[in-house]
């Protein structure tokens, strides 16, 4: 496994600084839906939206209230598969307790060309009887669950990367193998054979293909839980994996200050990834923030 070089760097059509975009501030899952544009979601609404890069405000907003039945969903991964995008929640309880229910879904969309670029339209219903399956596949209680990494493969399968629960001190990540079956037809999940990342004791915050074969993955690392009032500032890793049974390969770039680094977007045929910032506060909603103030960082990363 070798990446010819991985830095963030200053390159033809990335910034040296991190770039501010607006509309979001807790960024946790997104995807590129081609060489310009990509999609982000919050955690704290099920409105998705739309940028180009290098463009701070979004081009389009998509609202999947209606179709996810709530105004948040917890929604913490993506991953692209041809033209369709997969998103999964936390299926984590709140911070405050109570019920995960509205909180653990699959589901799929579709990305469609229009003459104002691409949009995302969804696929069958949302999907929500993956618990019990994590469970038998991890032997561990559902309560335990914390989902913030969704990858695809060349095969075309879907692997869970889990925040938590670390098992035997490493983070866990299942191989989802009929990923459009589930969510278009709603087939029993198949799964293929799991594996464990030993990522210094921290769980997965994102994980993702980087188009490069043979496969490697990037993954970013952090924290099991929260700590004290803010995590901000806590220490986010990243790694190289290969997708197999060899252990990950810890990497040189250091992130800016305070940034909390949630989700990855891949760009193969530039060898480009932007890593982004969940920039939320802890104990501020985002909807209570100004839609003006509402900002998430963006860096680049070659390799």
């Amino acid at each position: 496994m070798k990446i010819p070089s991985l830095g963030i760097l200053p390159v033809a059509d990335a910034q040296a600084e991190p770039m501010d975009y607006i509309g979001i501030c807790e960024a946790s899952a997104a995807v590129a839906l081609d060489d310009t544009h990509f999609v982000v979601a919050s955690n704290e609404t099920n409105t998705f939206q739309i940028y180009r890069r290098g463009t701070a405000k979004p081009v389009q907003a998509l609202k999947f209230k209606s179709f996810l039945g709530a105004e948040t969903s917890d929604i913490e991964a993506a991953a692209r598969i041809g033209d369709k995008v997969y998103w999964i929640s936390s299926f984590s309880r709140p911070g405050d307790g109570g019920n995960a229910s509205g909180r653990s879904i699959l589901f799929a969309s579709r990305i469609v060309q229009t003459a104002d670029g691409p949009t995302l339209e969804p696929i069958g219903p949302p999907f929500e009887g993956l618990r019990g399956y994590l469970k038998k596949e991890l032997h561990r209680p559902g309560t335990d669950i914390n989902i913030e990494g969704l990858a695809a493969t060349p095969q075309g399968d879907l692997l869970i990367g889990f925040r938590a629960p670390l098992i035997d001190k490493m983070a866990p990540v299942l191989r989802l193998t009929n990923p459009a079956a589930v969510t278009e037809r709603g087939e029993e999940p198949r799964f293929g054979k799991p594996h464990r990342l030993d990522l210094d004791d921290h769980g997965i915050r994102s994980i993702d293909w980087t188009g490069l074969l043979p496969p490697v993955y990037l993954v970013l690392a952090g924290p099991e839980k929260d700590k004290g009032k803010t995590d901000k500032g806590e220490k986010i890793s990243l790694y190289a994996w290969s997708g197999d049974d060899r252990p990950p390969v810890k990497l040189p770039p250091k992130f800016p200050k305070d940034f909390t680094a949630e989700a990855l977007v891949f760009y193969p045929e530039k060898g480009l990834a932007q890593i982004l910032s969940d920039d939320g506060k802890k104990g501020v909603k985002e909807s209570d923030v100004p839609k003006k103030k509402r900002r998430f960082r963006s860096i680049d990363v070659s390799y």
